[in-house]
């Protein structure tokens, strides 16, 4: 049997495009000379009606190209290109021409091509942004392009050639999950990969080019319930801000547990509620729809508020839908159905993006009853929220969680796994989790995940390291993650890679000795429960191998800014231990102002930190004794603690005080009067001790202990300050056992300013401790 040349094109190409993601070598030819002596031959063409993300491709191409060559390369509309050699972006009536094959039904979900075919390059993929990722290929692999991070200057960098001279090349992947993202976006992010939740909006807020476009119109993103049926007037929509349901209808809200409607969740057993949401989304839907230029499909979000840890609603109608479909958001995934089905048979193109949220509320998915199938058309975002952050799946602190995330990918092959590697104080301190975040993606992807979503922040510490991993396994979810975090760092810290290296393993092996669990959420940084791994002699072990990586860096500035960034974490522990560090090796800590210094401008919410570890330092070593009512208490039955304030218009949230039992106090947000304060378990809603103080129970000036009353402890349980507030608080979860009763006998120490209370100037109330005694039975 004889085979013609544009045969055997095609039966090469067929063979390329399935063979997944490994790279290839084409069969030997002549080297493609790009440019010589200045000039080149080549002429960049775009694709027959280029979208905003093709147009953007072109120009970093050729951004590219200038300054890997120094020429500028034309670029020509395909029907406009002269004969003469060309680098194709996308696909054209002239690509195909010249390529003899249309390899475009060969591809996979958002596969892309990077090939030479005699002299002509062709770059190429599937999906909104599959050309984009072909061109990005063809700078790094092709050009050599090396970039590994986007802050602070830390942008691609390009060798310079005299002349440039490829090989033959044929490259091509379909990337491991098909929807990605993570924390904020940047252009480093869009280029390798972070294809969702980037409207307009968001794009010119962080300062994203034109033509960062996302693979779905997503107009709206999470926590949305409330947008479509704001229980007060000024919330929801812009549309709805004068309409406030719960006031007219409170019946679409939650019934408690005591038969009250309260404004935390929907009631999806009402009738009526339904009916009016879908009214409201479908009105949405086409105001969307009208503004849209384009034709990619559009994703309309649904799902609960962020502000109940409990079931949405205790009402007859959704208890009976809980029964019937076996979990406790029964009436939610009832409506879904109702909903998806009249989207389905009107709004074809329309998916809808719930998420599984919360044990108690929807991570639990649905038994579907006889003869009903969950819809097509949902997009099931899955949040381990409750997870223990430093265990994985395989664990069995996490394994239901795993189990549930298998039970909707055999329901629908729309999951999206929301992680929550780095949360909270683990932005702070330092704390990696590389093998979690590596392990749970692989199994995510092996249960049937569509997507892998990443919770992350750029605060430095270990933040820019994850980044780059979570996209390099987004793309390849087997890639070998220690040749990752050994490429980066050579790339980011150059000479001091490999003390770099040491930190991140180190890190990593310590974090998992902490004697607590660690939580998504933490209220403050516990150095005796899961940070505790942050022992004084790690400590000052890193610190000292970073004064050598500072060493190594020289006068590099770039390799100097790349090393503090990660040695920024290390320097927010430091501070946060700093008197007992001192006292640990007085030689070495001898100047905590270096380290402030060192961390120089720090995030608005960090600041709150910073400032208090500060105050903290400055207050000296400061411990007084128990006042004397509880001076015969034994040691072990007493747990001190100072609150928190968390409001962010607050601009003093602790001050010095020598009178106070450590020597600060914290100010109280929004004194009421009288003042207020209590006891609340958040988990089970449930009040519990309070005191409401009197002008007779204040004493201006002077700190006086006042006895709240017993408490008993929950998972999720706080004592507040103020019935107007509540943003200073004391979150107690840290403090509960599940192997104890938890019940405590609670005391506060305050002292009042202000003429409110019977003093003079400006009112102020301040807090110095807390004291929780145990109870013995």
């Amino acid at each position: 049997m004889k085979l013609c040349r544009s045969h055997l094109t095609l039966l090469l190409a067929t063979v390329v495009l399935l063979c997944g993601g490994r790279a290839r070598s084409a069969s030997a030819g002549n080297e493609l000379t790009i440019t010589t002596n200045g000039t080149t031959d080549y002429v960049i063409v775009k694709p027959d009606a280029p979208t905003p993300v093709d147009e953007y491709a072109v120009r970093i191409l050729a951004d590219g190209l200038k300054k890997t060559t120094g020429v500028d390369f034309p670029v020509r509309d395909a029907a406009g290109a002269p004969a003469q050699r060309r680098i194709y972006v996308g696909t054209s009536a002239a690509s195909l021409k010249d390529m003899g094959v249309d390899p475009r039904p060969a591809l996979r979900n958002q596969q892309w091509v990077a090939r030479s075919v005699g002299r002509n390059i062709f770059l190429y993929g599937n999906g909104v942004h599959g050309n984009l990722y072909a061109v990005v290929d063809f700078l790094d692999a092709s050009l050599g392009r090396k970039w590994f991070a986007d802050y602070y200057g830390e942008k691609p960098a390009f060798t310079r050639v005299d002349a440039l001279a490829l090989k033959p090349f044929e490259r091509n992947r379909a990337p491991s999950f098909a929807y990605r993202m993570l924390g904020f976006p940047n252009e480093f992010n869009y280029q390798y990969g972070y294809n969702i939740c980037l409207p307009e909006q968001v794009c010119k807020g962080f300062g994203l080019p034109a033509g960062t476009v996302p693979a779905f119109e997503n107009p709206v993103w999470v926590h949305t319930s409330f947008l479509y049926i704001p229980p007060d007037p000024g919330r929801g929509f812009e549309w709805l801000k004068d309409t406030g349901y719960f006031g007219t209808h409170p019946e679409f809200y939650s019934q408690n547990q005591n038969g009250q409607r309260v404004p935390e969740q929907l009631c999806y057993g009402n009738p009526g509620l339904r009916a009016q949401l879908t009214t409201n989304i479908l009105t949405h839907i086409a105001m969307v729809r009208k503004a849209k230029t384009d034709d990619r499909p559009l994703m309309i979000a649904l799902d609960q508020e962020d502000n109940s840890t409990g079931k949405f609603c205790y009402c007859d109608a959704c208890a009976a839908l809980e029964a019937r479909y076996g979990c406790a958001a029964g009436a939610f995934y009832d409506y879904v159905i109702e909903l998806c089905t009249a989207l389905k048979a009107g709004q074809p193109d329309v998916m809808l993006k719930i998420i599984a949220y919360r044990k108690s509320q929807t991570q639990r998915p649905p038994s579907m009853p006889k003869g009903v199938a969950f819809p097509g058309n949902v997009v099931v975002v899955f949040c381990g929220v409750e997870d223990v952050i430093n265990k994985t799946w395989k664990d069995p602190e996490n394994r239901d969680t795993y189990k549930d995330l298998q039970g909707w990918t055999r329901l629908t092959p729309h999951v999206w796994v929301w992680n929550y590697y780095l949360y909270s104080a683990g932005l702070l301190m330092p704390f990696s989790n590389i093998e979690r975040t590596a392990l749970e993606m692989k199994l995510a992807k092996r249960a049937g995940a569509e997507a892998s979503l990443f919770e992350l922040y750029p605060e430095g510490g270990f933040t820019d390291l994850l980044q780059y991993l979570y996209l390099k396994l987004a793309q390849d979810v087997d890639a070998d993650v220690k040749a990752l975090v050994k490429t980066f760092c050579e790339n980011l810290y150059g000479p001091a890679a490999t003390l770099a290296e040491q930190y991140v393993w180190q890190v990593e092996a310590a974090s998992h000795t902490g004697r607590k669990d660690m939580e998504i959420i933490h209220a403050l940084v516990d150095f005796d429960g899961p940070f505790s791994y942050l022992t004084d002699a790690n400590i000052h072990r890193w610190q000292n191998l970073f004064d050598e990586m500072q060493r190594k860096a020289g006068d590099e500035e770039r390799l100097l800014r790349n090393v503090n960034r990660l040695r920024r974490s290390l320097d927010f522990a430091t501070l946060a231990k700093w008197l007992a560090l001192a006292k640990f090796r007085p030689d070495y800590f001898t100047d905590y102002t270096v380290v402030r210094t060192r961390l120089g401008m720090v995030g608005l919410v960090r600041a709150g930190w910073v400032e208090d570890w500060v105050l903290k330092i400055r207050a000296g070593d400061v411990h007084k004794p128990l006042p004397p009512a509880l001076a015969g208490v034994p040691k072990e039955d007493v747990c001190e603690f100072v609150p928190l304030n968390k409001a962010g218009k607050d601009r003093v949230k602790s001050v010095l005080d020598p009178d106070a039992a450590f020597g600060y106090a914290t100010t109280i947000s929004d004194p009421d009067v009288p003042f207020n304060l209590g006891f609340h378990q958040n988990d089970t809603r449930k009040a519990g001790a309070a005191l409401r103080l009197e002008q007779k129970d204040i004493v201006p000036g002077v700190w006086r202990l006042y006895t709240l009353g017993r408490i008993q402890l929950t998972p999720n349980s706080m004592i507040w300050f103020s019935s107007r507030s509540w943003m200073t608080n004391l979150e107690l979860g840290g403090v509960f056992r599940p192997d104890a009763d938890n019940l405590f006998d609670a005391y506060i120490s305050l002292k009042f300013a202000g003429a409110a209370y019977g003093g003079e100037g400006e009112n102020q109330v301040l807090c110095d401790r807390i004291i929780l005694v145990k109870v013995r039975r």
